[in-house]
């Protein structure tokens, strides 16, 4: 939760090598999906600056990005961050989707050749 003038410095969601060993078994963190869970009355912006972006929370809405390519590289444009709070506060939930145990292990047979590298970002659009 941030509260009045609460924010999150820019930051990456996923981790470099060095930090990857030290905390996690299960790969980096593929993917993010963040919860709005309230309507902030001013402020709060969730920002992307490399891609010039800024989504204003809304309660009940959700904001999904990747953090690595195909190959499991950070993805550098996916630098984002909170804006301070001006009036009111602003509560999400985050849930990472972790590298680990996603690989598909079982295609529905109709989808048998569908390339899975379709699902990662390759590039901004």
């Amino acid at each position: 939760s941030y509260g009045l003038g609460g924010e999150f410095q820019p930051h990456f969601d996923y981790f470099d090598d060095e930090s990857l060993s030290a905390v996690n078994q299960v790969g980096n963190r593929l993917a993010t999906l963040m919860f709005y869970l309230n309507d902030v009355e001013s402020g709060g912006r969730t920002v992307f600056p490399v891609l010039q972006k800024a989504v204003t929370p809304h309660k009940g809405s959700a904001l999904f990005w990747f953090n690595l390519n195909a190959q499991g590289e950070g993805l550098d444009e996916m630098l984002h961050g909170g804006c301070p709070v001006i009036q009111g506060t602003k509560w999400v939930i985050n849930k990472w989707i972790l590298e680990g145990k996603q690989d598909f292990e079982k295609l529905c047979p109709s989808d048998m050749y569908f390339p899975k590298q379709q699902f990662y970002l390759n590039k901004v659009r």
